[in-house]
């Protein structure tokens, strides 16, 4: 059962710590930082990679996975959401960086829709072991 949940939430722990590897460069300025809202699009990306990949550990661990997937969601957009949170906190201690909320409602958009992606897939996969009448 270990290995199971090992499985499920190695993938958020290395997507968490990229994400927070990434807030703590000082100065940081996204590629193609003169193209209007750029950095919206990397907050939303990450955030949306980070919904995907929580919606899946949820789903494939055994304490959480026979949830039903509207809980599992929430639970997901609680966690992503708070996380964004303290991230934009983070960055207030990094020099030539700062918090923003247009930043963490990007991070939100990001992951609804990658939770909302694994939500659908995970909709798909049930669909498709139910048997056929």
């Amino acid at each position: 059962m270990k290995g199971s949940r090992l499985r499920a939430w190695w993938p958020v722990a290395l997507w968490v710590a990229v994400i927070a590897a990434g807030s703590s460069i000082p100065r940081l300025r996204p590629p193609l930082a003169y193209v209007v809202g750029i950095d919206k699009a990397a907050h939303f990306s990450e955030y949306a990679v980070l919904g995907f990949v929580l919606f899946r550990a949820c789903a494939l661990d055994p304490r959480l996975g026979r949830r039903s997937a509207r809980s599992v969601l929430a639970l997901v957009l609680l966690a992503a959401l708070a996380f964004g949170a303290l991230d934009e906190v983070h960055q207030l201690w990094i020099p030539g960086r700062m918090a923003s909320a247009f930043d963490w409602i990007a991070d939100a958009f990001g992951a609804i829709v990658g939770a909302s992606a694994g939500a659908l897939l995970r909709l798909r996969r049930f669909e498709q072991a139910a048997p056929r009448r």
